[in-house]
């Protein structure tokens, strides 16, 4: 028994060391007050898959009862090797980092603890290994976390180190500078950023370093601050003498008033099982145009049952995606028109979106006009009024005279009856003023 206690003793201490981590991923910079971010290097000589690690975040320095914690998985993106990628929940100044995300939660700015976690998964077992850690606290007392912060923070208050092994230092973030005390400079380079923007809701983005034709990310330099184009039409089951070999397509707007280069960018099409395309080199969408690409250069087949179109990065991010449709009719598009995904039976491919419902469809409150990209008109065919189904009010002299007008018309196709019964009445009335009324007088009975 006093055995069993002492390995389970031994085993537990053993957890709670202090080990040397393997720091494939390291934490180079936390901004834990005002705007803050995350700066996490590949620390390795190869190309590592971000979404294979996990961050933990706990709301205190140390494990104590009662500590609360939250777990994020890292983006679906490589980070080439010494790369870093910056995490942030709002405005962070980006200095030679290849790749920004949101950072998935707050940071408590008394205490915390954050951890880079390693996940893989054999058969049905999950496997976590850390791989770097650091911890805050403000406490003046037993204070042993990794930064120990003042009382009263300044907002830019910023921590680095130059390596997982380095120690951590203090700076202020400088906005107005490209780059601040607490960039580690990892990338050696401080060029300006090629970014892409953000124009449909939250789109994933990609920053990356200047100097050179395509970046980290495959995002051509050309790019840099243009809107992602949008998914605006899709045909899956064009109406004979059209075919589903030749004639189904899928169209892309353009928002930016400059060219887009689609060189890399992908078309992925279905739900269950996917189907992609990667636009070849030189591929560019003219500014403000709608362009359709066909089945015959694609490839791409689109169901009739159920589908859905994606626009991505080269790096496999989803920019824009098309909701998902069912039960597509002869003829009909699924167009994005005023923000919503809706049938039209007037496809219009490499033109402004024309939203016209088919018989006995209702009208949605999603098919107005949308603003600077499609236009819709209802269903014709119909009287128009002041207002749909509204009753329209008869003057009573009208119906008087209608009324008026059936009597006259009824007295003359029975005059002939009318004059029978008068004839009849006249007659009764006349034989009972004659006679009078028969009085039968009572018989007596014999004896």
């Amino acid at each position: 028994m006093l055995l069993e206690i002492a390995s389970i003793w031994l085993y537990r201490n053993t957890l709670l060391a202090d080990p040397a981590l393997p720091q494939n991923v390291t934490i180079t910079q936390v901004k834990i007050s005002g705007e803050e971010f995350v700066v996490l290097r590949n620390s390795t000589d190869l190309d590592i898959q971000l979404s294979n690690y996990w961050l933990q975040y706990f709301n205190e320095a140390s494990l104590a009862v009662g500590v609360s914690n939250s777990s994020a998985q890292l983006p679906d993106a490589k980070l080439p090797s010494h790369g870093e990628i910056i995490l942030s929940t709002g405005l962070a100044p980006v200095c030679g980092q290849l790749l920004v995300s949101k950072l998935p939660f707050a940071l408590k700015d008394s205490a915390g603890l954050l951890q880079v976690v390693a996940v893989a998964q054999a058969g049905a077992v999950i496997g976590y290994q850390p791989q770097d850690q650091v911890s805050w606290s403000n406490a003046k007392t037993a204070n042993s976390a990794d930064l120990k912060l003042p009382s009263s923070q300044d907002t830019k208050q910023v921590w680095f180190r130059a390596s997982g092994q380095a120690t951590w230092q203090s700076g202020l973030v400088d906005y107005n500078s490209a780059c601040q005390p607490g960039s580690s400079g990892s990338s050696g380079n401080s060029a300006a950023t090629t970014t892409l923007g953000d124009s449909t809701g939250s789109p994933p983005y990609v920053t990356s370093s200047g100097g050179s034709e395509s970046q980290g990310n495959g995002i051509p330099a050309a790019d840099a601050g243009l809107a992602p184009p949008q998914i605006s039409e899709i045909l899956p089951n064009p109406a004979p003498p059209e075919t589903d070999a030749n004639d189904e397509f899928i169209e892309i707007y353009n928002p930016n008033d400059k060219a887009f280069d689609l060189s890399g960018f992908i078309l992925q099409t279905g739900t269950s099982s996917t189907h992609d395309y990667t636009f070849p080199e030189g591929t560019l969408l003219e500014p403000k145009t709608f362009e359709a690409f066909y089945i015959t250069k694609t490839k791409l087949t689109l169901s009739n049952s159920e589908g859905q179109v994606k626009l991505q990065d080269p790096s496999g991010k989803t920019l824009t995606e098309s909701d998902v449709y069912t039960s597509a009719k002869d003829g009909q598009s699924w167009v994005l028109a005023a923000n919503k995904w809706q049938w039209t039976t007037k496809p219009t491919p490499g033109a402004t979106n024309v939203v016209i419902l088919a018989a006995g469809t209702k009208k949605t409150d999603g098919s107005s006009t949308a603003a600077g990209r499609a236009s819709t008109s209802g269903a014709t065919g119909g009287s128009t009024g002041s207002s749909a189904g509204a009753s329209r009010s008869i003057h009573p002299f009208i119906l008087v005279g209608v009324g008026a007008a059936a009597l006259l018309y009824a007295g003359y196709e029975y005059r002939h009856d009318m004059a029978n019964q008068i004839y009849k009445l006249r007659r009764n009335r006349t034989v009972r003023g004659s006679t009078g009324p028969v009085i039968e007088s009572p018989r007596s009975s014999g004896t």
